[in-house]
Protein backbone atom coordinates (compact mmCIF):
# COMPACT_ATOMS: atom_id res chain seq x y z
CA UNK A 1 0.00 0.00 0.00
CA UNK A 2 2.87 2.24 0.96
CA UNK A 3 4.37 1.98 -2.25
CA UNK A 4 1.05 2.47 -4.02
CA UNK A 5 1.05 6.23 -2.56
CA UNK A 6 4.64 7.15 -3.24
CA UNK A 7 4.55 6.27 -7.00
CA UNK A 8 2.76 7.46 -9.28
CA UNK A 9 1.36 5.81 -13.01
CA UNK A 10 2.60 2.34 -11.49
CA UNK A 11 1.19 -0.55 -12.51
CA UNK A 12 0.88 -2.79 -9.14
CA UNK A 13 0.75 -6.80 -9.16
CA UNK A 14 -0.63 -8.32 -6.29
CA UNK A 15 0.25 -11.62 -6.74
CA UNK A 16 -1.98 -12.50 -3.50
CA UNK A 17 -5.63 -14.67 -3.06
CA UNK A 18 -7.74 -12.14 -2.08
CA UNK A 19 -11.08 -13.22 -0.31
CA UNK A 20 -14.10 -11.28 0.57
CA UNK A 21 -13.00 -10.26 3.52
CA UNK A 22 -9.93 -7.79 1.78
CA UNK A 23 -12.52 -6.44 -0.29
CA UNK A 24 -12.68 -3.01 2.09
CA UNK A 25 -8.88 -2.64 2.14
CA UNK A 26 -8.52 -2.92 -1.25
CA UNK A 27 -11.26 -0.62 -2.54
CA UNK A 28 -9.95 1.78 0.71
CA UNK A 29 -6.09 1.33 -1.03
CA UNK A 30 -7.76 2.46 -4.50
CA UNK A 31 -9.31 5.49 -3.11
CA UNK A 32 -6.04 6.33 -1.32
CA UNK A 33 -3.40 6.03 -4.05
CA UNK A 34 -6.29 6.96 -6.78
CA UNK A 35 -6.16 3.84 -8.09
CA UNK A 36 -7.94 1.42 -10.04
CA UNK A 37 -8.52 -2.00 -9.34
CA UNK A 38 -8.06 -4.90 -12.00
CA UNK A 39 -9.43 -8.36 -10.52
CA UNK A 40 -7.80 -10.77 -12.50
CA UNK A 41 -10.05 -14.55 -12.20
CA UNK A 42 -9.63 -17.77 -14.13
CA UNK A 43 -11.67 -18.92 -16.76
CA UNK A 44 -14.43 -21.73 -15.86
CA UNK A 45 -15.70 -20.13 -12.47
CA UNK A 46 -18.07 -22.99 -11.68
CA UNK A 47 -20.74 -22.71 -8.66
CA UNK A 48 -20.39 -25.69 -6.78
CA UNK A 49 -22.28 -27.33 -4.03
CA UNK A 50 -20.58 -29.09 -1.33
CA UNK A 51 -22.77 -31.05 1.30
CA UNK A 52 -25.77 -32.66 1.47
CA UNK A 53 -29.45 -30.47 2.09
CA UNK A 54 -29.37 -27.72 4.81
CA UNK A 55 -26.00 -28.33 5.65
CA UNK A 56 -24.61 -27.48 2.17
CA UNK A 57 -23.01 -24.72 0.65
CA UNK A 58 -21.83 -22.94 -2.58
CA UNK A 59 -18.50 -22.06 -3.90
CA UNK A 60 -17.43 -20.26 -7.19
CA UNK A 61 -14.95 -22.39 -8.34
CA UNK A 62 -14.57 -25.99 -9.25
CA UNK A 63 -13.13 -28.98 -7.21
CA UNK A 64 -10.76 -29.31 -10.36
CA UNK A 65 -9.94 -25.33 -9.61
CA UNK A 66 -8.68 -26.50 -6.08
CA UNK A 67 -7.04 -29.63 -7.02
CA UNK A 68 -4.93 -27.81 -9.02
CA UNK A 69 -3.88 -25.26 -6.86
CA UNK A 70 -2.81 -27.60 -4.42
CA UNK A 71 -1.18 -29.87 -7.07
CA UNK A 72 1.19 -25.93 -7.83
CA UNK A 73 1.70 -25.86 -4.08
CA UNK A 74 2.80 -29.48 -3.73
CA UNK A 75 5.58 -28.38 -6.66
CA UNK A 76 7.08 -26.12 -4.87
CA UNK A 77 10.41 -26.73 -3.19
CA UNK A 78 10.66 -26.58 0.67
CA UNK A 79 11.73 -22.81 1.74
CA UNK A 80 11.23 -21.45 -1.87
CA UNK A 81 7.69 -19.50 -1.34
CA UNK A 82 7.53 -16.15 0.17
CA UNK A 83 4.32 -16.90 1.75
CA UNK A 84 5.86 -20.16 3.40
CA UNK A 85 3.07 -22.25 1.45
CA UNK A 86 5.11 -25.22 -0.15
CA UNK A 87 5.65 -28.91 -0.14
CA UNK A 88 7.04 -28.69 3.79
CA UNK A 89 4.24 -27.13 5.10
CA UNK A 90 2.44 -28.22 8.04
CA UNK A 91 -0.98 -29.40 6.28
CA UNK A 92 -0.45 -27.75 3.18
CA UNK A 93 -3.33 -28.60 1.26
CA UNK A 94 -5.31 -27.87 3.81
CA UNK A 95 -3.99 -24.53 3.85
CA UNK A 96 -5.21 -24.39 0.23
CA UNK A 97 -8.71 -26.08 1.38
CA UNK A 98 -9.63 -22.67 4.09
CA UNK A 99 -8.29 -20.46 0.90
CA UNK A 100 -11.27 -22.19 -0.68
CA UNK A 101 -13.77 -22.02 2.10
CA UNK A 102 -12.88 -18.43 2.41
CA UNK A 103 -15.35 -18.01 -0.31
CA UNK A 104 -18.42 -19.92 1.09
CA UNK A 105 -21.97 -19.14 0.31
CA UNK A 106 -20.93 -17.10 -2.59
CA UNK A 107 -21.62 -18.16 -6.31
CA UNK A 108 -19.23 -16.48 -9.23
CA UNK A 109 -21.75 -13.92 -10.12
CA UNK A 110 -22.24 -12.99 -6.37
CA UNK A 111 -18.15 -12.59 -6.30
CA UNK A 112 -17.98 -10.36 -9.49
CA UNK A 113 -20.62 -8.26 -8.19
CA UNK A 114 -18.57 -7.56 -5.31
CA UNK A 115 -15.51 -7.00 -6.83
CA UNK A 116 -16.64 -4.85 -10.07
CA UNK A 117 -14.10 -2.63 -11.49
CA UNK A 118 -12.11 -3.71 -14.13
CA UNK A 119 -11.71 -7.48 -15.06
CA UNK A 120 -9.02 -10.07 -16.52
CA UNK A 121 -10.20 -13.41 -17.16
CA UNK A 122 -7.07 -15.66 -17.74
CA UNK A 123 -7.26 -18.91 -19.14
CA UNK A 124 -6.37 -21.38 -16.56
CA UNK A 125 -8.01 -25.20 -18.19
CA UNK A 126 -6.91 -26.98 -21.20
CA UNK A 127 -11.39 -27.75 -21.31
CA UNK A 128 -14.62 -26.38 -20.21
CA UNK A 129 -16.64 -28.74 -19.56
CA UNK A 130 -14.11 -30.05 -17.31
CA UNK A 131 -13.53 -33.83 -17.71
CA UNK A 132 -15.26 -35.84 -14.66
CA UNK A 133 -13.31 -36.13 -11.58
CA UNK A 134 -11.90 -39.30 -10.46
CA UNK A 135 -14.21 -40.66 -7.97
CA UNK A 136 -11.88 -41.11 -4.83
CA UNK A 137 -10.12 -37.70 -5.75
CA UNK A 138 -13.81 -36.28 -5.67
CA UNK A 139 -14.62 -37.69 -2.34
CA UNK A 140 -11.21 -36.63 -0.35
CA UNK A 141 -11.67 -32.49 -1.73
CA UNK A 142 -15.12 -32.68 -0.85
CA UNK A 143 -14.43 -34.55 2.29
CA UNK A 144 -11.59 -31.77 2.96
CA UNK A 145 -14.22 -29.05 2.55
CA UNK A 146 -16.72 -30.56 5.00
CA UNK A 147 -14.00 -30.77 7.65
CA UNK A 148 -12.80 -27.21 7.09
CA UNK A 149 -16.47 -26.34 7.08
CA UNK A 150 -16.84 -27.83 10.10
CA UNK A 151 -14.06 -26.07 12.29
CA UNK A 152 -14.91 -22.59 10.11
CA UNK A 153 -18.56 -23.29 11.88
CA UNK A 154 -16.88 -24.22 15.20
CA UNK A 155 -18.94 -27.47 15.48
CA UNK A 156 -15.54 -28.97 16.17
CA UNK A 157 -11.70 -28.61 15.78
CA UNK A 158 -9.90 -30.31 12.96
CA UNK A 159 -6.78 -30.98 15.35
CA UNK A 160 -5.47 -34.33 14.05
CA UNK A 161 -8.48 -34.91 11.73
CA UNK A 162 -6.81 -32.35 9.35
CA UNK A 163 -3.31 -33.77 10.07
CA UNK A 164 -4.96 -36.93 8.63
CA UNK A 165 -7.39 -35.12 5.58
CA UNK A 166 -3.90 -33.81 4.57
CA UNK A 167 -2.12 -37.08 4.08
CA UNK A 168 -4.88 -38.29 2.42
CA UNK A 169 -4.85 -35.62 -0.16
CA UNK A 170 -1.51 -35.48 -1.10
CA UNK A 171 -1.85 -39.30 -1.61
CA UNK A 172 -4.68 -39.12 -3.75
CA UNK A 173 -3.29 -36.09 -5.44
CA UNK A 174 -0.26 -38.38 -6.51
CA UNK A 175 -2.07 -40.99 -7.81
CA UNK A 176 -4.20 -38.70 -9.99
CA UNK A 177 -0.97 -36.77 -11.13
CA UNK A 178 -1.63 -37.43 -14.70
CA UNK A 179 -4.95 -36.23 -14.71
CA UNK A 180 -4.51 -33.13 -12.83
CA UNK A 181 -1.38 -32.62 -15.03
CA UNK A 182 -3.85 -32.54 -17.82
CA UNK A 183 -6.51 -30.07 -16.66
CA UNK A 184 -4.62 -27.26 -17.38
CA UNK A 185 -2.69 -25.21 -19.71
CA UNK A 186 0.65 -23.73 -19.11
CA UNK A 187 2.07 -21.32 -17.45
CA UNK A 188 3.29 -19.89 -20.19
CA UNK A 189 0.08 -19.12 -22.08
CA UNK A 190 -1.78 -18.06 -19.30
CA UNK A 191 0.63 -15.37 -18.76
CA UNK A 192 0.81 -14.24 -22.83
CA UNK A 193 -2.80 -14.26 -22.18
CA UNK A 194 -2.76 -11.71 -18.87
CA UNK A 195 0.41 -9.35 -20.54
CA UNK A 196 -2.38 -8.97 -23.34
CA UNK A 197 -5.74 -8.30 -21.88
CA UNK A 198 -3.83 -5.77 -19.17
CA UNK A 199 -2.20 -3.64 -22.04
CA UNK A 200 -5.91 -3.66 -23.82
CA UNK A 201 -7.20 -2.67 -20.00
CA UNK A 202 -4.34 0.07 -19.64
CA UNK A 203 -4.92 1.29 -22.74
CA UNK A 204 -8.66 1.88 -22.60
CA UNK A 205 -8.91 3.97 -19.45
CA UNK A 206 -8.95 7.65 -19.80
CA UNK A 207 -6.00 10.31 -19.34
CA UNK A 208 -7.12 11.32 -16.36
CA UNK A 209 -9.16 9.70 -13.64
CA UNK A 210 -11.94 11.27 -12.04
CA UNK A 211 -11.64 11.88 -7.96
CA UNK A 212 -15.53 11.67 -7.75
CA UNK A 213 -15.57 8.10 -9.33
CA UNK A 214 -12.76 6.91 -7.61
CA UNK A 215 -14.27 8.15 -4.46
CA UNK A 216 -17.77 7.12 -4.98
CA UNK A 217 -18.51 4.95 -7.75
CA UNK A 218 -22.15 3.99 -7.54
CA UNK A 219 -23.05 7.67 -7.32
CA UNK A 220 -21.19 7.99 -11.00
CA UNK A 221 -23.16 5.40 -12.28
CA UNK A 222 -25.28 7.46 -15.28
CA UNK A 223 -24.77 4.60 -17.95
CA UNK A 224 -26.29 1.52 -16.98
CA UNK A 225 -25.32 -0.42 -20.17
CA UNK A 226 -23.40 -0.39 -23.04
CA UNK A 227 -25.29 -2.35 -26.11
CA UNK A 228 -26.29 -3.49 -29.27
CA UNK A 229 -29.90 -3.22 -29.52
CA UNK A 230 -32.36 -4.74 -32.09
CA UNK A 231 -35.39 -3.81 -33.48
CA UNK A 232 -38.28 -5.83 -31.86
CA UNK A 233 -40.01 -6.04 -34.68
CA UNK A 234 -37.99 -7.57 -36.79
CA UNK A 235 -36.70 -9.82 -34.81
CA UNK A 236 -40.28 -11.15 -33.88
CA UNK A 237 -40.56 -12.12 -37.66
CA UNK A 238 -37.42 -13.75 -37.71
CA UNK A 239 -37.98 -15.69 -34.99
CA UNK A 240 -41.51 -17.05 -36.37
CA UNK A 241 -39.44 -17.41 -39.47
CA UNK A 242 -36.79 -19.93 -37.34
CA UNK A 243 -40.42 -21.83 -36.38
CA UNK A 244 -41.44 -23.06 -39.64
CA UNK A 245 -38.07 -24.45 -39.99
CA UNK A 246 -37.64 -25.69 -36.18
CA UNK A 247 -41.10 -27.53 -34.92
CA UNK A 248 -39.89 -27.77 -31.31
CA UNK A 249 -39.28 -24.23 -31.20
CA UNK A 250 -42.60 -23.21 -33.51
CA UNK A 251 -44.24 -25.05 -30.15
CA UNK A 252 -41.97 -23.50 -27.41
CA UNK A 253 -43.34 -19.96 -28.74
CA UNK A 254 -46.68 -20.93 -28.91
CA UNK A 255 -47.27 -22.32 -26.00
CA UNK A 256 -46.15 -18.73 -24.80
CA UNK A 257 -48.37 -16.71 -26.88
CA UNK A 258 -50.53 -15.18 -24.56
CA UNK A 259 -47.52 -13.48 -22.33
CA UNK A 260 -46.73 -10.70 -25.43
CA UNK A 261 -48.13 -7.73 -24.05
CA UNK A 262 -47.08 -8.40 -20.60
CA UNK A 263 -44.84 -5.66 -18.80
CA UNK A 264 -40.96 -6.73 -19.86
CA UNK A 265 -39.54 -5.44 -16.22
CA UNK A 266 -42.59 -7.11 -14.16
CA UNK A 267 -41.03 -10.40 -13.09
CA UNK A 268 -44.01 -11.61 -11.34
CA UNK A 269 -45.34 -12.62 -15.06
CA UNK A 270 -44.54 -14.40 -17.61
CA UNK A 271 -42.93 -12.11 -19.94
CA UNK A 272 -41.19 -11.08 -23.32
CA UNK A 273 -38.07 -8.82 -23.54
CA UNK A 274 -38.89 -6.04 -26.24
CA UNK A 275 -36.04 -3.71 -25.39
CA UNK A 276 -33.89 -6.69 -27.16
CA UNK A 277 -30.16 -6.24 -27.03
CA UNK A 278 -26.91 -7.79 -26.35
CA UNK A 279 -25.16 -6.30 -23.53
CA UNK A 280 -21.08 -5.35 -24.12
CA UNK A 281 -21.03 -4.25 -20.53
CA UNK A 282 -22.78 -3.62 -17.47
CA UNK A 283 -21.97 -0.85 -14.80
CA UNK A 284 -22.15 -3.41 -12.11
CA UNK A 285 -19.19 -4.89 -13.86
CA UNK A 286 -17.09 -1.82 -15.25
CA UNK A 287 -16.83 1.32 -14.22
CA UNK A 288 -18.12 4.08 -16.50
CA UNK A 289 -14.77 5.28 -17.85
CA UNK A 290 -14.16 1.83 -19.41
CA UNK A 291 -17.90 2.55 -21.14
CA UNK A 292 -17.42 5.91 -21.96
CA UNK A 293 -13.75 4.93 -23.53
CA UNK A 294 -14.12 1.90 -25.41
CA UNK A 295 -17.90 2.39 -26.65
CA UNK A 296 -18.85 6.19 -26.96
CA UNK A 297 -17.39 6.64 -30.20
CA UNK A 298 -20.04 3.89 -31.34
CA UNK A 299 -22.90 5.46 -30.34
CA UNK A 300 -25.79 5.45 -33.17
CA UNK A 301 -23.43 2.67 -35.59
CA UNK A 302 -24.89 -0.42 -37.19
CA UNK A 303 -23.14 -3.50 -36.98
CA UNK A 304 -23.61 -6.71 -38.18
CA UNK A 305 -24.92 -10.00 -36.28
CA UNK A 306 -24.96 -13.48 -36.71
CA UNK A 307 -27.48 -15.39 -34.82
CA UNK A 308 -25.85 -19.36 -34.28
CA UNK A 309 -28.24 -20.70 -32.13
CA UNK A 310 -31.48 -20.55 -29.59
CA UNK A 311 -30.72 -22.09 -26.05
CA UNK A 312 -34.08 -22.55 -23.94
CA UNK A 313 -35.48 -23.95 -21.03
CA UNK A 314 -39.19 -23.71 -19.33
CA UNK A 315 -37.58 -20.76 -17.42
CA UNK A 316 -35.92 -18.66 -20.22
CA UNK A 317 -34.79 -18.28 -23.70
CA UNK A 318 -31.93 -16.33 -25.55
CA UNK A 319 -30.56 -15.91 -28.82
CA UNK A 320 -26.61 -17.06 -29.16
CA UNK A 321 -24.93 -14.59 -31.39
CA UNK A 322 -21.57 -14.35 -33.43
CA UNK A 323 -19.93 -11.24 -33.35
CA UNK A 324 -18.13 -10.00 -36.00
CA UNK A 325 -13.79 -10.75 -35.64
CA UNK A 326 -13.69 -6.53 -37.05
CA UNK A 327 -15.97 -5.49 -34.02
CA UNK A 328 -13.16 -7.55 -31.63
CA UNK A 329 -13.56 -4.06 -29.74
CA UNK A 330 -17.11 -4.56 -29.12
CA UNK A 331 -16.62 -8.25 -27.14
CA UNK A 332 -19.45 -8.78 -24.59
CA UNK A 333 -17.85 -8.96 -21.01
CA UNK A 334 -19.52 -12.03 -20.17
CA UNK A 335 -18.15 -15.70 -22.72
CA UNK A 336 -22.12 -15.87 -23.64
CA UNK A 337 -22.81 -13.35 -26.85
CA UNK A 338 -26.74 -13.14 -27.00
CA UNK A 339 -30.29 -11.54 -27.06
CA UNK A 340 -33.22 -12.89 -24.18
CA UNK A 341 -35.83 -13.43 -25.72
CA UNK A 342 -38.34 -14.69 -23.18
CA UNK A 343 -38.59 -15.18 -19.04
CA UNK A 344 -41.31 -16.74 -16.81
CA UNK A 345 -42.34 -15.40 -13.48
CA UNK A 346 -39.34 -14.43 -10.76
CA UNK A 347 -36.96 -14.78 -13.64
CA UNK A 348 -34.46 -12.22 -14.29
CA UNK A 349 -32.73 -11.70 -17.63
CA UNK A 350 -29.52 -12.06 -16.57
CA UNK A 351 -30.17 -15.71 -15.65
CA UNK A 352 -29.52 -16.26 -19.46
CA UNK A 353 -26.40 -16.19 -19.15
CA UNK A 354 -26.75 -19.30 -17.07
CA UNK A 355 -27.94 -21.20 -20.28
CA UNK A 356 -24.59 -22.72 -21.39
CA UNK A 357 -24.09 -24.03 -18.25
CA UNK A 358 -27.72 -25.12 -18.48
CA UNK A 359 -27.16 -27.01 -21.29
CA UNK A 360 -24.37 -29.07 -20.31
CA UNK A 361 -26.46 -30.30 -17.12
CA UNK A 362 -29.39 -31.10 -19.37
CA UNK A 363 -31.63 -28.28 -17.87
CA UNK A 364 -31.84 -26.69 -21.15
CA UNK A 365 -31.99 -26.92 -25.36
CA UNK A 366 -29.84 -25.91 -27.94
CA UNK A 367 -31.07 -25.86 -31.51
CA UNK A 368 -28.02 -24.44 -33.98
CA UNK A 369 -28.84 -22.67 -36.71
CA UNK A 370 -28.06 -23.53 -40.60
CA UNK A 371 -25.31 -21.89 -42.42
Amino acid sequence: GNELLRKQSTVAILDKNVPPASFPSIRALCVESKSIALRILPMGMKDTLIGNGASSHVYPFSLHYLVACMSRVLKRKPGSHKGKLDEATENACMVVVRFYCFYRNMTAAMLKKKLQGYEIVIPFFKENPFPDLPEDLKIQLEDAIMLQTREDMKICKAGASASEMDKRLRLSIRENHDYIENLTISLTESKTVFVSELSRVIASLPDKLESGLLVNESMARIIRIASLDIDYEELHVETAKLGKIFPELEQYFAKREEHDGNDENDENQNRFITSVHCTLAHASEVPQAYILKAYQHLLGSEVELKATAILFSDKISAIELELSPQLSILRPQNQFPHITLWCAKYTKARESNALPEKIIHGEAKRIVFGH
